[in-house]
Protein backbone atom coordinates (compact mmCIF):
# COMPACT_ATOMS: atom_id res chain seq x y z
CA UNK A 1 0.00 0.00 0.00
CA UNK A 2 2.78 1.97 0.89
CA UNK A 3 4.33 1.86 -3.03
CA UNK A 4 1.14 2.95 -4.57
CA UNK A 5 0.87 6.15 -1.67
CA UNK A 6 4.27 6.87 -3.21
CA UNK A 7 3.87 6.66 -7.11
CA UNK A 8 1.05 8.91 -6.70
CA UNK A 9 2.42 11.37 -4.44
CA UNK A 10 5.41 11.42 -7.26
CA UNK A 11 3.11 10.94 -9.86
CA UNK A 12 4.85 8.10 -11.45
CA UNK A 13 1.23 6.26 -12.38
CA UNK A 14 -1.73 7.63 -13.52
CA UNK A 15 -4.92 8.12 -11.19
CA UNK A 16 -8.09 9.73 -11.17
CA UNK A 17 -8.84 11.40 -8.13
CA UNK A 18 -12.55 11.56 -7.31
CA UNK A 19 -13.34 13.87 -4.76
CA UNK A 20 -10.66 12.37 -1.72
CA UNK A 21 -10.50 8.65 -3.01
CA UNK A 22 -7.81 7.98 -5.54
CA UNK A 23 -8.94 5.34 -8.67
CA UNK A 24 -5.75 3.14 -10.41
CA UNK A 25 -6.89 1.32 -13.43
CA UNK A 26 -6.22 -2.25 -13.45
CA UNK A 27 -4.33 -2.00 -17.15
CA UNK A 28 -2.58 1.11 -15.35
CA UNK A 29 -1.15 -1.15 -12.32
CA UNK A 30 -0.78 -4.38 -14.50
CA UNK A 31 1.80 -2.33 -17.27
CA UNK A 32 3.64 -0.69 -13.95
CA UNK A 33 4.49 -4.25 -12.59
CA UNK A 34 5.47 -5.84 -16.12
CA UNK A 35 7.79 -2.54 -16.64
CA UNK A 36 9.30 -3.70 -13.26
CA UNK A 37 9.51 -7.32 -13.63
CA UNK A 38 12.95 -8.40 -14.28
CA UNK A 39 14.05 -11.96 -15.83
CA UNK A 40 16.45 -14.41 -13.45
CA UNK A 41 19.98 -14.42 -14.10
CA UNK A 42 20.78 -17.79 -15.38
CA UNK A 43 24.52 -18.81 -15.38
CA UNK A 44 27.64 -20.69 -13.38
CA UNK A 45 27.36 -19.81 -9.98
CA UNK A 46 30.95 -18.82 -8.65
CA UNK A 47 32.30 -20.36 -5.36
CA UNK A 48 30.41 -23.39 -5.51
CA UNK A 49 31.45 -26.78 -6.01
CA UNK A 50 34.70 -28.52 -6.22
CA UNK A 51 38.04 -26.94 -6.47
CA UNK A 52 39.30 -27.76 -9.98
Amino acid sequence: MRLIRRLVCGRRIRYVKLGKHVRIAESVLTADVEDRTGEPVRGRRVGIGPVA
